[in-house]
């Protein structure tokens, strides 16, 4: 017997996304949940736990489609490893050890979401310098000395902007080609290629967690980053 997922939508007030884009997470893997033919295709060589981490992720995208009142359904990998998403919707899966999530919102609201979590540690050095600009790396130096591994947030909001920023654009970029501006308050602006994205963090439960969003009618346009208000 393997357990049903235990799910839970976030509160109004501590939720990373606006209110009608549904998210679904959970801590408990499920490895052996119901896939697909095409998705039972694709993980058919895949160990155990990528199995599980795959099967788990789809189980909290399907339960958010539930959510908006749509259909469950497939939701393949592309050819880079993005998720697939049916007609008529946008979404982001993000996971890392102990945690997965999935976020789903209706086309007609949104043109991309992305969600990202990692643990609450310290980016190594070597792989700061390599993901973070000059000017990022300033400005983490002048946020609060509070406890919060600000260059963490800085990571997985680039994480999240990259996932919002690949359906509507797609290419390979660098992560310093991706430029994130913090808030202490908890909330972060980025951009990529022109693309302009408001995103959202916290730490709970050990985690930094990150999103993005992009209405269906906000005009893509050459950004000039600033710190938001």
């Amino acid at each position: 017997m393997h357990p049903a997922i235990p799910t839970r939508a976030r509160p109004a007030g501590t939720r990373l996304l606006p209110t009608d884009i549904a998210w679904v997470e959970t801590r408990t893997e499920r490895a052996y949940v119901d896939l697909f033919a095409i998705e039972e295709h694709v993980v058919s060589g895949y160990a155990p736990a990528r199995r599980a981490e795959f099967a788990t992720g789809r189980a909290c995208a399907r339960e958010a489609l539930a959510s908006l009142g749509l259909p469950s359904a497939a939701i393949p990998p592309g050819p880079a490893g993005d998720p697939v998403w049916p007609d008529a919707v946008v979404g982001s899966i993000t996971h890392c050890s102990g945690y997965r999530a999935a976020a789903v919102a209706l086309a007609s609201s949104y043109s991309s979401i992305g969600i990202d979590a990692e643990p609450h540690l310290a980016v190594p050095p070597e792989v700061l310098v390599a993901v973070a600009s000059p000017v990022e790396l300033v400005d983490l130096e002048a946020l609060p000395a509070d406890g919060t591994a600000w260059d963490r947030v800085l990571f997985s909001a680039k994480e999240s902007a990259y996932k919002g920023w690949f359906p509507l654009l797609s290419g390979e970029i660098l992560a310093t080609d991706i430029v994130v501006r913090l808030h202490p308050a908890g909330e972060f602006g980025a951009s990529i290629s022109g693309t302009v994205m408001r995103g959202r963090w916290d730490v709970t439960d050990g985690l930094v967690r990150t999103a993005v969003w992009i209405s269906s009618d906000r005009v893509i346009a050459p950004c000039r980053p600033t710190h938001l208000p």
